[in-house]
C-alpha cells in the first residue's frame, strides 16, 4: 500500500485478501480516499 501513487490501481481479487477485520478495512478505504 505504501508504493501506490495517485492514479495507480489497486486489484483485490478476494476480499478476505484485503484485510484482517472490519476496522482495518475501514481504516485502509479511509487511507485510500
Amino acid at each position: 500500500m505504501q508504493l501506490l501513487r495517485g492514479g495507480d490501481t489497486l486489484k483485490v481479487t478476494r476480499l478476505d485478501r484485503l484485510s484482517r477485520s472490519v476496522l482495518h478495512m475501514v481504516t485502509l478505504g479511509a487511507n485510500l480516499a
